[in-house]
């Protein structure tokens, strides 16, 4: 043995079993690197290799060590030590398999390294699913975890169904139901399936009302082809069901505005307007942004016409709307409140913001009003305000 401890030269073949010779012959086994390097070297390399899979359409040829794939897989243990006839062949079959997701698999196998990404997550984790690497589905399961983003988040329920990850449908239904008319309006929503719609219908917490996630369901309805508008149709109906019997409520927090109650009608034509619309003007000076998801208005019921609410900033005298939706009091609790929802929009300190109210009625409102607070100071440039409560998060998950 020489001085820097190198014990053999060996060759590494490639897919087609041809032998890959270092130019310079240097051996390509040593002490001197790591365990894991080692053995990623020997990833379909002949040295030692006691059984050649025959991968694929194309019958790549794969050289394999079965102590190590025993050790891995409990398929693979059965296949090779329960008397079955591929444990004394040296050759075997593997179809439906793609030979360079499963030479990655032979990677985390031998050298517990693995290159995953969102393009390959998918034939990884139905190959492991079909020759039991365990170990490896749990490491797929953390990447999806990690890959969750605000447009990828979608994608990732979907691709869920598949393989059900506990941790990655508890990820994304954090960051769907925190941010609920952000998703509800994504392109990505119709790509959903029923099974996926019904993990959002079902979530006991979500920033938005039950009449929102069925406005949700309608367009996903409208959002196919033709051909499977009836099939639509009546999972649309079942999950109305699941939606009527799911007792949920709010998962942000309540800044409530106090005032004088004055229980007489204000019309329009007595409020600050702007065009059509009413403003109420307001101003975070606390040291902490907050992030806002909706707001309560007092309202006179019924409220049957549609109500648009816009949140909008000033820049330069430019007012840029941050968030807008569309709400229709008739089923508002007798408090009189109803809430009127966002996609989160991240308040600054010492930023002007205006919320538009458009198509309001009569409604009630309070007299001075104000905010006390802990840590919040959020400055309403009003004398009268329908507005009860700022519904935000201090915090969000993207």
């Amino acid at each position: 043995m020489s001085n820097n401890h190198q014990l053999f030269n060996v060759s590494k073949v490639n897919g087609n079993g041809d032998s890959q010779q270092n130019e310079q012959s240097q051996p390509m086994m040593d002490f001197v690197g790591k365990t894991a390097d080692c053995r990623e070297h020997m990833v379909n390399n002949k040295f030692m290799s006691d059984v050649v899979f025959i991968v694929g359409e194309e019958k790549q040829r794969i050289y394999g060590h079965k102590m190590f794939l025993i050790t891995a897989s409990k398929y693979f243990f059965t296949m090779f030590t329960g008397g079955f006839k591929e444990s004394g062949a040296s050759e075997v079959t593997l179809e439906d398999t793609d030979p360079i997701i499963f030479l990655e698999i032979l990677r985390f196998v031998y050298a517990h390294r693995v290159t995953i990404t969102l393009e390959n997550v998918h034939d990884i984790c139905v190959v492991c699913e079909k020759y039991m690497f365990v170990d490896i589905l749990e490491h797929a399961s953390k990447f999806l975890v990690k890959s969750i983003t605000e447009e990828t988040v979608l994608k990732i329920l979907k691709l869920n169904r598949r393989f059900y990850f506990e941790n990655v449908d508890e990820r994304c239904l954090d960051v769907i139901t925190e941010n609920a008319m952000f998703y509800f309006k994504h392109e990505d929503i119709s790509l959903l399936d029923r099974d996926s719609l019904e993990l959002i219908v079902r979530a006991k917490r979500i920033n938005c009302s039950n009449a929102e996630i069925l406005n949700m369901l309608n367009d996903w309805q409208e959002s196919d082809e033709v051909d499977v508008a009836e099939m639509k149709a009546k999972q649309v109906a079942e999950l109305k069901t699941v939606l009527d019997n799911t007792p949920r409520s709010l998962r942000c927090n309540t800044l409530r505005v106090f005032g004088n109650f004055n229980r007489e009608k204000i019309c329009n034509s007595t409020a600050r307007c702007i065009g059509s619309n009413i403003t109420y003007r307001f101003t975070v000076t606390s040291k902490n942004p907050i992030f806002l998801v909706g707001i309560g208005v007092y309202v006179e019921l019924p409220q049957k016409k549609l109500i648009t609410a816009n949140l909008v900033t000033y820049r330069a005298k430019v007012a840029d709307v941050l968030g807008s939706c569309d709400f229709s009091a008739e089923d508002t609790a007798t408090i009189n409140i109803a809430n009127i929802y966002f996609p989160i929009t991240k308040l600054v300190p010492h930023q002007h913001y205006a919320i538009y109210l458009e198509g309001l009625q009569n409604y009630f409102h309070l007299e001075k009003p104000m905010i006390h607070h802990e840590s919040i100071v959020l400055t309403i440039d009003e004398e009268y305000c329908p507005i009860a409560y700022f519904l935000y998060l201090e915090n969000v998950n993207m």
